[in-house]
């Protein structure tokens, strides 16, 4: 299987180029970057060959601002891989170790290129990153790192940038590298080792021009935070490089994430000199773009003979909403384009907390969200679920941002600019709807009690007690009282079990005047059970709806929606369950606070506040029952 490489002197087998090495993961890889200095561009470009599974794939991606445009190619690789052009990308050698040309010609997404890269130094060869999961190699590779400037255009986006000496965007520095060896490429493998080891990878990479001299610093740790690989390299323009030693770094992560938003390397050289650079981070460069990690143009996937995609990425305003204490919530602007098309949209991100009020199953309330589109009960529509932690560092998904505000929960009076009557009573019809539908054709049976034959209402309490056993620091003789009266004296069964909010009230809607209640949000602690629960919740004299409007109209809502006659007596035994459920809530908040699991301010008002007024509410309601001896 003879190909043009085997022209040149640089078999180290007795094998063709085409058949050396023989692991499915071999692969042969540029990868490229460039930046002005003010940040406002950045630009990467990357080319890999992946000889057993015969594939030859690249990428060139650049931010301009913030906004970013990612050009893919792929194609079959034919055994040659002295062909270094896929479809419209090409990268062409100049001078050996010294000098690449990187074009992208005219194509129909409206990406083009042409790029000179110049090296300032000779090539730095890191040392080998060889890293065993077991029994199994999961990385053996050699790179070859060089800095240097960049001079040519980049046109994307209806826009130009022209960087070099005398161009109108300035100097552009940046890197290359090269690097071959053995790492995950392609599909991934089916069978992972037995047992399974996590394949953990955390990475900084990170050279920096100076005006004299160049830095390199390099570090791979395993999932103890233990380096298996790490290195700094200085090269002064003209000189050798040289390794420096005691090579560290300490990064600065931006709060409740793996974003570095700046830190600190420091190293000496031969003499001891000490050398220290603090780093801050700039506007993001999104890999994705590049291939990396990206869901349909991974490195090494098979897409055909010849293929290129496009796909921008824009995220911005991003912006915490406070206020909620058992997700964060993130709501930001993306713009993508899908179809040919650009796409511009308001999103919300929820993130599961370190520590909070709810323990809730991580994909709860996507599923949830997904199976109430066109139910009658308004909720944002719910477009990803990731529950690896590798990204956020903690489980997430992403829905639609939709228009109207909140009322604050604990705020008297009408919060609605005199619309609250109109508010409330939709807000008792939607719960009406909600009650009427069958979880089991909404495909919902997964939820908690989704498959109960009966006495939902044990269930419950048993799920509300074990909470208070396992976050209790002192046994509430109130809570346990109240919990064995509600066993001795259970409500009826419902005519029939209900999708449960779990949290229906005030502060958990939005709504805008022209609309009217536009989004039920926050389905944390939906379950399976008696609609009444929701009914005891909305009603709880913590954010009573009532405030809007008189119960008995509110009920007359609700029963005309359900199809249901409510049941008064059975209403007030859920009535006392929900100042035990709130307890226990608000001590759940309390354990999260005192063992420093989260620091969140919002935990502090709802542990040390909230928590006496549900359980004089208890203390009350007992005595209206005669339970007080």
């Amino acid at each position: 299987m003879l190909s043009k490489a085997d022209e040149y002197f640089v078999h180290q087998t007795p094998d063709p180029i085409a058949r050396s090495g023989v692991d499915r993961n071999f692969y042969d890889r540029y990868f490229l970057n460039g930046y002005t200095p003010d940040g406002r561009v950045f630009f990467g470009g990357a080319l890999g060959a992946y000889p057993q599974l015969g594939i030859m794939d690249g990428a060139f991606a650049i931010r301009i601002e913030d906004r970013q445009y990612n050009l893919h190619v792929s194609r079959h690789l034919a055994n040659d891989r002295t062909d270094t052009v896929v479809g419209p990308l090409a990268i062409a050698v100049i001078e050996p170790l010294q000098s690449l040309r990187l074009t992208v010609a005219d194509n129909a997404h409206g990406i083009s290129a042409d790029l000179r890269f110049d090296g300032r130094h000779f090539p730095v060869e890191e040392e080998r990153h060889t890293r065993w999961l077991g029994s199994r190699l999961f990385m053996d590779t050699t790179r070859l790192t060089q800095l240097g400037r960049w001079t040519g255009w980049v046109r994307a986006g209806g826009r130009e940038v022209r960087v070099g000496p005398g161009e109108p965007d300035g100097e552009a520095l940046g890197t290359r590298d090269r690097s071959w060896g053995i790492r995950g490429v392609g599909l991934r493998d089916p069978q992972a080792a037995a047992p399974p080891v996590p394949a953990q990878f955390h990475w900084y990479w990170v050279p920096a021009h100076f005006e004299d001299r160049v830095l390199h610093f390099y570090i791979n740790e395993d999932e103890q935070g233990d380096a298996w690989n790490v290195g700094l390299v200085g090269v002064k323009d003209g000189g050798e490089p040289e390794r420096l030693r005691e090579a560290r770094i300490e990064p600065v992560l931006e709060p409740g994430t793996r974003w570095p938003s700046g830190g600190v390397i420091t190293g000496r050289d031969k003499a001891g000199g000490l050398y220290r650079v603090e780093l801050q981070s700039h506007r993001r460069f999104y890999l994705c773009g590049l291939g990396y990690t990206h869901a349909d143009w991974g490195h090494g996937f098979n897409k055909g003979p010849l293929a290129t995609g496009y796909d921008e990425i824009a995220v911005d305003e991003l912006g915490r909403i406070h206020g909620g204490s058992s997700q964060e919530t993130y709501r930001f602007r993306a713009c993508w384009v899908d179809g040919g098309e650009r796409v511009e949209r308001w999103l919300i991100l929820r993130r599961e907390p370190s520590a909070g009020l709810v323990v809730a199953e991580r994909d709860l309330e996507f599923t949830v969200y997904s199976a109430l589109q066109g139910s009658g009960v308004p909720v944002p529509a719910a477009h990803f679920l990731e529950l690896d932690g590798q990204w956020l560092d903690r489980p997430f998904f992403i829905m639609d941002l939709l228009p109207g505000t909140a009322a604050h929960p604990y705020l008297p009076g009408d919060q609605f600019a005199g619309r609250g009557e109109a508010v409330a009573r939709e807000f008792w019809r939607i719960l009406g709807r909600l009650a009427r539908l069958d979880h089991r054709a909404l495909g919902l049976a997964g939820l908690r009690n989704g498959q109960a034959a009966g006495r939902l209402w044990e269930r419950e309490l048993d799920h509300w007690e074990a909470i208070l056993d396992e976050n209790e620091r002192v046994i509430d003789p109130i809570l346990r009282g109240a919990i064995r009266w509600l066993r001795r004296n259970p409500p009826p069964e419902p005519a029939r079990p209900a999708v449960v909010h779990g949290d229906y009230r005030q502060g958990n809607f939005l709504s805008t005047p022209e609309q009217g209640i536009t989004a039920i949000l926050d389905w944390e602690m939906c379950h399976i059970g008696d609609p009444l629960e929701d009914v005891a919740w909305a009603i709880n004299e913590f954010w009573p709806i009532t405030r809007l409007l008189p119960l008995d109209q509110g009920i007359a809502e609700w029963e005309a929606a359900s199809g249901m006659a409510l049941d008064r007596d059975a209403l007030e035994w859920w009535r006392l369950f929900a100042a035990v459920k709130g307890s226990a809530i608000w001590i759940t908040a309390e354990a999260s606070l005192m063992s420093g699991r989260s620091r969140e301010p919002v935990l502090v008002l709802v542990a040390f506040r909230s928590g006496p007024i549900h359980r004089n509410e208890v203390l009350r309601r007992m005595a209206e029952r005669g339970a007080m001896g």
